[in-house]
């Protein structure tokens, strides 16, 4: 039997796998809101909401199908040709965001601690098989406890820069020095590509939790609470970059200019806030890596001739080819990954959409018939 679980794990559950590397750090910010001024800003809050629509759009096709596979969600009808382009899509997502984590938490251990970066991605590749080896229950526990702390920290270090903000608070970048990134074309496309993206990992997490829910109502309650969650999150990073920008540190003559903005911010206010930080960095990296990892093994696990042995395997080799990912670099792959597959989130989102009107008068025709059985 699955164990229940309220609106608050899957509010947190939510928030953690879409806090990632790039978020948490601001980098993924900076590309989609930073070069927008105040527009970039409205767009982060315009995000929230459709973090939130969409999640709850999820749960809702989750619920009335009582599948947690994501092909069945996403498609109407389980059309053969659209579920084999879905599932390929999917496949490839998946481990190009565990490759962005993996290189994430390189490239944290690198500007922190002075490592290779190959260090910190194995340290993170291995933790997040082992979470996912030890269930979903054990997933879902960590994000519980980890998520919350994680939220409050990055809030609370937020906030404090600004108050050693050197030109005071601001909501665009003073220095000029941020660009829209090159693959997305005003600020409100931006705002829509970044939830058609990190949703796509929403869309293989979340329907393992919808089926877990202890009632629809608190599947909608706790994606609505993600997305709020999610926006207030980003807000607050997003203002502590920009209103240190062009501060120097340590890490970077502009923070603007470091792979991880927020980390150079917070170890420029203290010995404190730095290692508090890391940990927040650590935490967001790890929730969103072990989320599309337990999504990578959910999918396997739908193969009829599957064993928990064979599918064992193939995570661990899919793990060290994330590695890979390192030589790329984490700015070039946020830069290029995420806006790309944005554009191919659009598709996801329309035929999730479509599913969830087809699948309401499929269900509704079904209550028909059987009231009219019953009636004779």
């Amino acid at each position: 039997m699955l164990k229940k679980v309220n609106a608050f794990g899957i509010g947190m559950t939510f928030t953690g796998v879409i806090v990632g590397a790039g978020f948490a750090t601001d980098q993924e910010l900076l590309q989609f809101y930073g070069g927008f001024g105040s527009f970039g800003f409205l767009g982060i809050f315009i995000s929230g909401a459709f973090f939130a629509l969409y999640a709850a759009l999820i749960m809702l096709v989750t619920r009335r199908l009582n599948t947690d596979n994501y092909n069945l969600i996403i498609v109407p009808g389980g059309n053969r040709f659209l579920t084999i382009v879905v599932d390929i899509i999917m496949a490839f997502l998946m481990l190009l965001i565990f490759c962005v984590m993996v290189v994430g938490a390189g490239a944290q251990f690198n500007q922190f601690f002075g490592w290779d970066p190959l260090v910190g991605s194995i340290i993170m590749t291995v933790i997040s098989v082992i979470t996912v080896f030890w269930g979903s229950e054990s997933l879902l526990s960590s994000f519980n406890i980890v998520v919350p702390i994680m939220v409050g920290l990055g809030v609370v270090i937020s906030v404090a820069s600004l108050f050693f903000a050197p030109n005071g608070v601001h909501i665009a970048d003073p220095t000029g020095w941020a660009q829209p990134n090159a693959l997305v074309g005003n600020w409100f496309l931006s705002a829509l590509l970044y939830v058609l993206y990190n949703m796509l990992g929403g869309v293989v997490s979340l329907p393992n939790l919808g089926i877990q829910a202890k009632s629809t109502k608190q599947a909608v309650t706790g994606a609505i609470l993600g997305g709020v969650t999610i926006a207030i999150l980003a807000a607050c990073l997003f203002m502590g970059v920009m209103s240190n920008a062009g501060n120097p540190t340590e890490n970077a003559p502009n923070v603007i200019q470091s792979d991880m903005p927020m980390l150079a911010v917070a170890k420029s206010l203290s010995v404190v806030t730095g290692p508090l930080y890391m940990f927040v960095l650590f935490a967001a990296i790890y929730t969103t890596a072990s989320g599309f990892m337990f999504g990578m093994k959910a999918r396997l696990d739908n193969f009829k001739k599957m064993t928990p042995k064979l599918r064992n395997i193939l995570l661990i080799v899919i793990g060290a080819a994330a590695l890979l990912g390192t030589r790329v670099g984490f700015v070039n792959l946020i830069a290029t990954v995420y806006p790309t597959f944005g554009y191919i989130g659009m598709l996801i989102f329309v035929l999730l959409l479509v599913n969830y009107f087809y699948s309401k008068a499929k269900k509704a025709k079904a209550e028909v018939a059987a009231s009219g059985e019953s009636s004779d």
